[in-house]
């Protein structure tokens, strides 16, 4: 079995869904050329879910680096939301060719009951009010610490999940990270760079009066089911096809993501709206 044959399974996206995204792809370019963001901040945990072509991937494996490098060069256009900045190309790889799981020691994380984060964070307690019907909350959350600084800084992401019977999942990231090595945690702003394939169906949602993007295909999860030692690398695993939403507010970006076939768009912009 080779990849001709696997991609004669592949269909393409309708062509009213192409030609609208690169009607909005092209409205988009136009206002960045108008109003262009002159805040180019750091590319965060981003790699982790789906920077496929800009960041770590490069440098992991020969056919990693040929897989990114042919998202670079297939690039459409982006899609340019507040604080997140969408690169959409013709295709996307196939997840095959990236690891099934990632690992960094430059972030960690300690595992938290959701009670002991809402009691001890509690700006990164953003839980919804309404899940999609027997998916239960997990009793492991996680609150994550970037590992490099040399004196304690204060938890900048919380990861929550939640489970279903079938044993699909969904998660939530709040995530407040600001700064780059070179920037004082004082006075700095974070900026976070996805990329994709057309087929992944990108769309621009609103979320709370915030604007975001929801798109399916691949995505990662982060693993909180370890064995816990004195440090916890940050690590993801691969979902090769499943659902991702992602918004900002003023200082929290939203992740969620979820591999069950059964939660639609529609639901996860309702769990979406009822964060508070």
């Amino acid at each position: 079995m080779d990849d001709d044959f696997l991609s004669g399974f592949r269909q393409p996206p309708t062509a009213e869904f192409a030609q609208g995204l690169l009607a909005r792809l092209v409205d988009e370019e136009k206002a960045r050329k108008k109003t262009r963001d002159s805040t180019w901040k750091r590319v965060g945990f981003a790699f982790a879910a789906l920077c496929l072509a800009l960041t770590v991937l490069l440098l992991v494996s020969p056919a990693a680096r040929t897989a990114a490098q042919q998202v670079i060069n297939d690039i459409l256009g982006k899609i340019t939301l507040p604080g997140i900045t969408v690169f959409v190309s013709s295709d996307r790889p196939s997840p095959s060719e990236f690891p099934p799981e990632l690992e960094s020691y430059e972030v960690i994380w300690t595992p938290l009951s959701p009670d002991e984060i809402s009691s001890g964070s509690s700006d990164l307690a953003r839980l919804p009010a309404w899940l999609p019907p027997a998916y239960a909350l997990q009793g492991r959350a996680a609150l994550f610490y970037q590992s490099y600084p040399t004196r304690p800084i204060p938890p900048d992401m919380a990861v929550f999940q939640w489970k279903s019977r079938a044993g699909d999942i969904i998660q939530l990231m709040v995530d407040k990270t600001s700064c780059s090595y070179e920037q004082s945690l004082s006075d700095c702003a974070s900026h976070t760079y996805v990329a994709m394939g057309i087929n992944d169906e990108p769309q621009v949602i609103t979320v709370n009066g915030h604007s975001g993007i929801i798109f399916s295909g691949m995505t990662f999860v982060f693993n909180l089911s370890d064995p816990v030692k004195q440090w916890n690398p940050a690590r993801e695993r691969l979902v090769p096809q499943g659902l991702t939403m992602m918004w900002r507010d003023d200082v929290i970006l939203f992740w969620i993501t979820t591999n069950s076939p059964e939660i639609s768009r529609d639901d996860l912009m309702r769990l979406a709206e009822s964060i508070p």
